[in-house]
């Protein structure tokens, strides 16, 4: 018992270790994220105020528009669930699918042919659409993959990218950066469950650099982050 006593509680330190190495880990992931999707890669860029508190200052060349006029299309899900089936084909993305800017097929349940055409009445999600979580928890997103073909559960929203004017790995990142984490905290305080209604998902203000220049945060900090 003693020695058993001694073996677990080493085992618990270490875990308590490993523990508070992920947490230094996300903390040096969220600060990469949030000096290159407002301050960019270059260090010696003229700056300009963003004209939003929690961006403050962003390159001078850099626009800050509205989620509303920065993508091509906002979709928001039905206000419920479509019903499950044991055989379905078509899966049903769920908060619990999307997880820090991953998709997450663990636990994905599906639906029929009937219940996916009802659900995609107000668009057919497309593979490298940004899905987006309005609560439980609000403010995780991802990257839809090529299969399985879904529809979006309940509190999930859809952003669809221009190619001529987004890259989706800036703008899936961009939703991770300071412009969306503080905005939940600001619209969400006095509640007990972070919420966002679908006229503040489109008012969120992001910056956004010329293309060329997305593309190169992208890359960066899917080097990084990884």
């Amino acid at each position: 018992a003693a020695l058993l006593d001694r073996k677990t509680a080493a085992i618990d330190a270490l875990l308590a270790a490993k523990e508070r190495q992920i947490e230094l880990l996300q903390e040096k992931r969220q600060a990469l994220i949030s000096q290159a999707v407002t301050k960019g890669l270059d260090p010696n860029a003229p700056m300009k105020d963003s004209g939003v508190e929690w961006i403050g200052m962003t390159p001078r060349h850099w626009n800050v528009l509205a989620l509303k006029h920065s993508v091509n299309e906002i979709i928001d899900c039905k206000n419920r669930t479509p019903d499950y089936v044991e055989d379905g084909t078509f899966a049903v993305v769920r908060t619990s699918n999307i997880r820090g800017g991953a998709f997450v097929e663990d636990d994905l349940l599906f639906t029929n042919e009937h219940q996916y055409r009802e659900w995609t009445r107000r668009g057919v999600p497309r593979p490298g659409d940004i899905v987006f979580t309005r609560e439980a928890p609000a403010g995780e997103a991802c990257l839809l993959p090529e299969r399985p073909p879904v529809c979006l559960g309940q509190r999930v929203m859809l952003f669809r990218m221009d190619p001529r004017r987004n890259d989706r790995d800036f703008m899936l990142y961009s939703v991770y950066g300071p412009q969306v984490q503080e905005a939940i905290k600001a619209t969400t305080q006095g509640s007990t469950v972070a919420h966002l209604r679908i006229d503040q998902v489109r008012d969120l203000r992001f910056p956004i650099p010329p293309l060329d220049e997305q593309r190169q945060i992208g890359e960066h900090l899917r080097s990084r982050c990884s």
